[in-house]
């Protein structure tokens, strides 16, 4: 025997219900108790009929208990509300999860019902194949698997084109706790195309050792990607690429507490042409372990700040700044561990590449620099950047080396353990002016002076 799942004394609006067929109002503890098989076959009848016949049917079939066709339907319907508020099971659409069944369709259409109520589409403890892109196209949408760091929800994902989800939603769709592989050279496994207020978080995500797509693509703004999981599996791929387009407002998003590894690079930061850039990132507390040739890369924006990542085994940059477009203004790295370890003799800790575009506005403070060749390198195209209060460790070539930079202020940096020369400051015709001040220094050091006033060099200790 078995109690009816909508048994009065599981909610208010039963309960409270006035029902003359049982001995107290409501029924609490009086209303139905039927067999599983019996149960089993009235719900039958209730959901895959709602036509006359199954009415009379329900009615022939529940005669002894006095259960109305109506009753049930709106037992029913009170459940599915009830359900959907928990959670949209992909199951309750036909998905099989055994890793080898497609549940693409299954999938998009609880997707679909999701967005109709605004809710959670939830995948259960089980392996998910798809083979075409799901889109979610409305706002408060979530999608929630029961565990993606311990991989307990998984989703391949085999791709002839598009992405695994694509996100065109207006505002707040979540991607949570899901494992997602991409299996094969197409596309990117999330893509948050517009909107807002969008986040991934604690998910594992794996590229394809052929596909050079981004795993993680963003271009919507308040964006949250947090406590994820992303694995690049190529060499020309990026874990996460933020850009700006022109449709699109990218601002105020987050990059925070994740790991990247794997092959590839890690955060990719540009935009789609000259005339738009990102606004306002915070890239904060991650591991990167990734080997790729940079684990950040800067090409455009305005403020972003990099502090409190641990960024080790980088096979060239840690961080590499390409200026272009709108330029980069406002850029604070602070309280970093940056360490290009795989190329202990040649890499570069952070790098401010010379071009025809600006690179303004720059703090570099409280970080650790170890295990490379180069620590900090720029360039005439770098104005207005301040140096302070770093460790270099294990340096094989030169700890700060700025040729023509304007408004440089080198301040309170250790450089005690370097090969070759601790400061390299090149004044030319344009750069300068250099304070250089409360620095301790070991080895030899540089100052190529065209205009000597333009040095300012004092309480230095070893220079």
């Amino acid at each position: 025997m078995t109690t009816l799942p909508w048994r009065s004394n599981t909610t208010l609006d039963i309960s409270t219900e006035a029902d003359s067929r049982y001995e107290t109002p409501g029924g609490a503890q009086n209303k139905v108790d039927v067999s599983q098989e019996y149960l089993l076959h009235l719900l039958k009848l209730a959901v895959t009929g709602l036509s006359d016949g199954s009415e009379a049917a329900i009615a022939r079939y529940s005669e002894p208990y006095d259960i109305t066709y109506d009753w049930l339907k709106d037992r029913l319907d009170f459940t599915d509300r009830q359900l959907d508020a928990i959670g949209i099971s992909v199951m309750r659409f036909g998905a099989v999860g055994d890793g080898v069944t497609d549940d693409t369709i299954a999938i998009q259409a609880a997707i679909n019902y999701a967005s109709s109520v605004r809710g959670t589409v939830y995948f259960p403890n089980k392996t998910f194949k798809v083979t075409a892109q799901l889109n979610i196209t409305d706002s408060f949408v979530a999608v929630n698997g029961c565990g993606g760091v311990t991989g307990q929800t998984i989703i391949n994902a085999y791709l002839s084109a598009g992405d695994l989800f694509y996100v065109t939603g207006g505002y707040q769709v979540k991607i949570s706790n899901i494992e997602i592989n991409m299996m094969n050279n197409n596309g990117k496994a999330i893509n948050l195309a517009a909107g807002a207020g969008h986040e991934i978080r604690d998910c594992i995500i794996r590229g394809y050792a052929g596909n050079t797509n981004p795993v993680v693509y963003f271009s919507s703004g308040t964006t949250n990607i947090k406590g994820n999981k992303i694995v690049s599996l190529n060499a020309d791929s990026y874990c996460i690429v933020c850009r700006a387009i022109t449709t699109q407002v990218n601002i105020n998003s987050y990059i925070n507490d994740n790991s990247f590894a794997g092959i590839g690079k890690g955060v990719l930061v540009d935009a789609e042409n000259d005339t738009t850039r990102p606004e306002g990132l915070k890239i904060r507390n991650n591991v990167f372990v990734n080997t790729g040739s940079e684990q950040i890369i800067v090409k455009t924006i305005l403020h972003l700040d990099i502090s409190n990542n641990m960024m080790d085994q980088s096979s060239f940059y840690g961080i590499l700044i390409i200026p272009n477009g709108l330029g980069v203004n406002g850029l604070y790295i602070n309280e970093n561990y940056i360490s290009p370890a795989q190329s202990i003799s040649e890499g570069i800790g952070i790098k401010f590449e010379s071009n025809a575009y600006g690179a303004v506005n720059i703090v570099i403070s409280k970080n650790m620099i170890a295990y490379t060749g180069y620590g900090i390198i720029g360039e005439s195209n770098v104005v207005h950047v301040t140096i302070a209060e770093n460790i270099f460790s294990d340096i094989n070539h030169d700890c700060i080396s700025f040729v023509e930079s304007q408004d440089v202020i080198v301040h309170g940096n250790q450089m005690t353990d370097t090969e070759n020369f601790s400061l390299v400051l090149t004044d030319g015709v344009s750069g300068g002016p250099f304070i250089v001040s409360d620095n301790i220094a070991k080895g030899n050091h540089i100052f190529t002076t065209t205009t000597p006033e333009k040095f300012i060099v004092h309480d230095n200790y070893g220079l």
